[in-house]
């Protein structure tokens, strides 16, 4: 049986009209500590959505 790969990165919401929550805990030195750990962060920014996306609470 082959190795597993463990995921190695995350998808960090850091913005946007349609972002669902905020990130209290997202600071700098977080950033930094997950970086040198070997952390790989992929910083997204949530624009306007499609206005037949099927989420409710979406800015228009």
């Amino acid at each position: 049986m082959g190795r597993v790969a463990l995921p190695r990165g995350w998808r960090l919401y850091i913005g946007g009209t349609n972002r669902g929550c905020a990130q209290a805990n997202l600071t700098s030195s977080w950033v930094s500590q997950q970086d040198a750990a070997g952390w790989h962060l992929f910083p997204i920014y949530v624009g306007l959505q499609a206005p037949c996306a099927p989420a409710s609470g979406l800015e228009n």
